[in-house]
């Protein structure tokens, strides 16, 4: 196989797992090491380069224990484990094997003279030279699926698979906000709410007011900023609050009411902010005894949120 093949093959396979084990909240170190060796697949040069890199993640102990290609695969390996396992060890076939064993011993070793040959390395050598390589065409099986596919495919499938993901973010948010400590009339909005603009509007109109509640923040809010902050969470996030931009409850009004991000702030609040304060506001709500009406009034009346991507078909899934 081309030199050119087995890096695609090895990067696709990095960003697979690197997507796979976000998604299940890995450790962040950990995940930072995936995508070290992800940046380092981009360059490589050579099969050495190949080689070095599976070395690396074989000697990896959190990577070893999930998808080691020496391990057997038993109950306790999903299939996605399973067919990660079975690509890493596709791939390493078609490396030329006496090199795995070569990079072993100068990484272990500080010395500028030449390594030892060791009996293994020596048999390796002596069946290669005495036996055509011949590749399994299963071999290849896993390993070109994904070649027979457009640019323009996967970029769709990718897109696709971001999008469900996203759906599973806005339910599992959805039941934590209608969940929480909130009166049964917020709930009841949360739970007609299929857009993320519906969540943060309702989340942001406040319920209470006066002396004893001068916070102008809400309990749903409140719960709402901590959800947003929590990795499991950031692909919502970045809709709201794009790159680095600090998770704030200004953010949230900011977007529940318009559908678009918040402009960076500072400490205080700008004429702007102050605005979307004063209009989530109980004592600006026209309908002080029934503040929820406002968000009636809001989305079924002006239709503010039809721009906004409607999740009210992944109402069946399990968040």
């Amino acid at each position: 196989m081309l030199l050119e093949d087995l890096r695609l093959n090895l990067l696709r396979l990095l960003e697979d797992i690197h997507k796979h084990e976000a998604e299940k909240g890995a450790d962040s170190d950990y995940i930072s090491f995936l995508a070290e060796c992800k940046s380092e697949a981009e360059k490589v040069q050579s099969n050495e380069d190949i080689t070095v890199i599976l070395h690396k993640l074989q000697h990896h102990n959190e990577f070893k224990r999930h998808f080691s290609s020496n391990q057997p695969s038993g109950p306790s390996m999903s299939r996605g484990n399973t067919e990660y396992a079975e690509r890493l060890k596709s791939l390493e076939k078609c490396v030329e094997p006496a090199t795995l064993e070569l990079v072993s011993i100068e990484s272990s070793s500080d010395s500028t003279q030449t390594p030892p040959v060791s009996p293994a390395m020596a048999k390796t050598a002596l069946n290669l030279s005495q036996t055509p390589a011949v590749l399994d065409e299963k071999d290849f099986s896993i390993l070109n699926q994904e070649d027979l596919a457009t640019p323009n495919q996967k970029a769709s499938e990718a897109l696709d698979k971001e999008e469900k993901l996203k759906q599973k973010q806005f339910l599992a948010i959805k039941q934590a906000l209608k969940a929480s400590n909130t009166s049964a009339e917020k709930q009841h909005v949360l739970d007609s709410c299929t857009t993320l603009q519906q969540l943060c509007f309702a989340a942001a109109v406040r319920r209470k007011g006066g002396f004893f509640h001068q916070k102008h923040t809400t309990t749903t809010g409140d719960l709402l900023l901590q959800l947003l902050k929590r990795p499991e969470y950031n692909l919502l996030k970045q809709d709201i609050f794009p790159g680095n931009q600090r998770v704030s409850m200004r953010g949230i009004r900011h977007y529940g009411r318009y559908g678009t991000h918040a402009p960076q702030h500072g400490y205080f609040l700008n004429t702007k902010a102050r605005d979307d304060e004063n209009f989530f506001s109980l004592s600006n709500n026209p309908d002080k005894n029934q503040p929820m009406l406002l968000f009636d009034r809001y989305f079924k009346n002006n239709h503010n949120s039809s721009y906004d991507h409607d999740y009210s078909a992944v109402e069946n899934l399990n968040p």
